[in-house]
């Protein structure tokens, strides 16, 4: 999702997402948000859906 959607869905400022993003990406230790998902994913913190994926589930 974009900074926008993001900030539009949990009713915060694109700028706030940014800001949490970017800590997080330090925090984490990683250079972008794909690399954060692939963290997320591998500490189960997230989980892939079907759709996500690109499988039929």
């Amino acid at each position: 999702m974009t900074y926008q959607a993001i900030a539009r869905e949990i009713e915060i400022s694109p700028h706030t997402v940014d800001a949490h993003i970017r800590r997080l990406r330090r925090k984490a230790g990683v250079n972008n948000r794909s690399q954060l998902v692939v963290l997320a994913v591998q500490l189960g913190i997230y989980q892939v859906t079907a759709a996500e994926a690109g499988t039929d589930g």
